[in-house]
């Protein structure tokens, strides 16, 4: 009778022990899938997901709601609006955004090739977006243009609007670089994950600015924006 109680006691733990087995193997499987799902890169972050086309009425007694009207007028038929996601009428423009860049060519061409819209609609475009990168253990004594020509070297181009915004040094006294430069400049530099100051290869990556209160400790704040009862 001890000898079939104690078999019984082997059994039942066992099949706990195999439970616990099995759960442990889905913890790890899905623990697994989390790590290896995929993340954006910051090509992708910084990323337009729609092109913005501006325009506004050469007469200012016309409206923008009848310009409007005689664009999808003259366009509709020609399937040129097609590929319009969104429309926006904010102080006397219409702003159109479009799903791809060639989109918003193609309806800006389209309206400076109109006879008729051409004549009373001004096409504008966005000034290009920009992009922060950070540079790390840059040499001492680097200026603004050593970090210019450092890129253009990497890039074999002549970057425009490229400014450094601050150095700082950290705890281990290596000197960091924050510079600001165009959004497709900072993409193919980040391709490329390094520049070369003084013979010294020096890391770039992007640069992501996070505003935390030092009222409530909250981030996506200032103190001075803060509505947070800290009482």
């Amino acid at each position: 009778m001890l000898k079939g109680q104690l078999e019984e006691s082997r059994n039942f733990n066992r099949e706990i022990l195999t439970d616990n087995l099995k759960a442990i193997t889905e913890a790890i499987n899905t623990t697994k899938q989390v790590q290896t799902a995929p993340t954006k890169s910051f090509a992708e972050a910084v990323k337009k997901q729609q092109t913005t086309v501006i325009l506004a009425p050469k007469d200012k007694d016309q409206s923008v709601k009848d310009m409007r009207s005689n664009i999808c007028k003259q366009l509709k038929k020609s399937g040129e609006l097609d590929g319009v996601k969104r429309v926006l009428i904010d102080n006397n423009k219409l702003i159109i955004k479009t799903k791809t860049d060639e989109q918003a060519q193609k309806l800006q061409e389209t309206i400076e090739k109109n006879t008729e819209l051409k004549e009373v609609i001004m096409v504008r475009t966005p000034p290009e977006q920009k992009a922060k990168i950070i540079c790390y253990g840059i040499p001492e004594g680097t200026t603004e243009q050593d970090l210019i020509e450092g890129i253009n070297r990497v890039l074999e181009i002549v970057t425009q609007n490229t400014k450094l915004v601050k150095t700082f040094t950290d705890n281990n006294n290596r000197t960091h670089a924050i510079i600001l430069l165009l959004k497709r400049e900072a993409i193919q530099l980040l391709r490329r994950g390094r520049i070369f100051l003084d013979l010294q290869s020096c890391t770039v990556k992007p640069f992501y600015e996070i505003r935390r209160c030092y009222k409530c400790q909250q981030t996506g704040h200032t103190s001075l924006q803060c509505k947070n009862d800290t009482k």
